[in-house]
């Protein structure tokens, strides 16, 4: 292992958390460094590139100024929003190392070390782990029995909706999910000619999606705008329903036919817990994403819910130094989505100043 090289803050991770925090430490000359496994905004890169936002453009930009660089109450899709991550990455020359896979983290001397797969080493003073959801796919709950004569695949996988149906049109295939990613799965997917089976526990919430439904969107972020000035930290349930539109329409006409919880899988049929059997040619997992801490795993307790080690604000109770961005509810239940990065990074830059000094 080589020499480490000594900073004040260490960033693991490269996406949109951890880059509005480096701007925020970088203005303040505070030595960071932001280390990558992959490249800048690495998880964007996977997601298709029609797959489109939760909220408007200027919820999601890390900086006030950037409100305007395209029409602000658009819904941006993942490839043009990658494009941003990169282009802010570059504007500020934030001090990035890619290709750093760090395998291991551990305190040392007052100090948190940090080894990667190739044998570098860095000594910092702070460490925070904004590595987000996207790399640690969660499992269904409760698990179901297989003797894999179905392949089973997580949404996480499909990275071009006309690759993925052009392997799988005519097929069928059985999606397990119920909310954001589940219901644009199912649209993408049967536009293109796959056939759609999606298993969820009922009933299914939507929202509206016709044009009331859009303009009460774009008002909600400004009431929740609001509402997060009248009480910071507000902690809720932080997980969107399903759009509505053409998915409950899909859904209501039976085109989608909807069926409970797998309850196993054998001899090429899907087994369901309402007693249905029915043969499919794969299952596709849109049951979300569990907090990337394997860094933690072995010498913290994780919460079996959260996925998260007990908190204090941003910083792990009893582990001086080390600090998580981008995680649900954190400081409050936007703490998670793009449009409470940009507060949370000015918060945790503040509170590393503070102890940097």
């Amino acid at each position: 292992m080589s020499a480490a090289q000594e900073l004040a803050v260490a960033i693991v991770g490269g996406g949109p958390a951890g880059l509005s925090l480096a701007a925020h430490l970088c203005r303040a000359k505070i030595e960071t460094l932001v280390l990558e496994r992959g490249r800048v905004a690495e998880s964007w890169w996977h997601y298709p590139p029609t797959m489109r936002l939760l909220s408007p453009w200027w919820t999601n930009v890390l900086e006030t100024r950037d409100a305007f660089q395209r029409s602000p109450f658009a819904i941006a899709a993942a490839s043009v929003y990658r494009e941003y991550l990169l282009a802010f990455a570059a504007r500020h020359r934030l001090p990035v190392r890619e290709r750093s896979d760090i395998v291991a983290l551990q305190p040392h001397s007052g100090r948190w070390l940090l080894r990667s797969a190739t044998g570098e080493a860095w000594s910092a003073a702070c460490v925070v782990l904004a590595t987000g959801y996207f790399s640690a796919p969660r499992e269904p709950r409760p698990a179901f029995e297989s003797d894999h004569s179905i392949p089973v695949r997580h949404a996480a996988t499909v990275e071009d909706y006309d690759a993925f149906a052009a392997a799988h049109r005519g097929r069928t295939v059985v999606l397990v999910g119920k909310r954001v990613s589940a219901g644009q799965l199912m649209v993408e997917l049967y536009r293109r000619g796959v056939r759609i089976v999606l298993s969820a526990r009922r009933p299914i919430r939507f929202r509206r999606g016709d044009a009331i439904g859009r303009l009460r969107d774009q008002v909600y972020f400004f009431w929740e705008w609001l509402r997060v000035l009248a009480q910071p930290h507000l902690h809720a349930d932080s997980f969107p329903v399903m759009d509505g539109g053409e998915t409950e329409r899909l859904l209501g006409s039976g085109r989608v036919p909807l069926v409970g919880p797998i309850r196993a899988i054998a001899a090429g049929h899907v087994h369901t817990v309402d007693g249905e059997r029915f043969p499919a040619d794969l299952i596709l997992l849109a049951t979300g994403y569990r907090p990337a801490l394997s860094l933690l795993e072995g010498w913290l307790s994780l919460d079996p819910e959260s996925g998260l080690p007990p908190m204090d604000g941003f910083g792990v109770r009893d582990c001086p130094g080390l600090y998580l961005l981008g995680f649900d509810n954190l400081y409050n239940f936007r703490s998670r989505y793009l449009r409470g990065l940009r507060a949370d990074a000015a918060r945790l830059a503040r509170e590393l100043k503070r102890r940097l000094r």
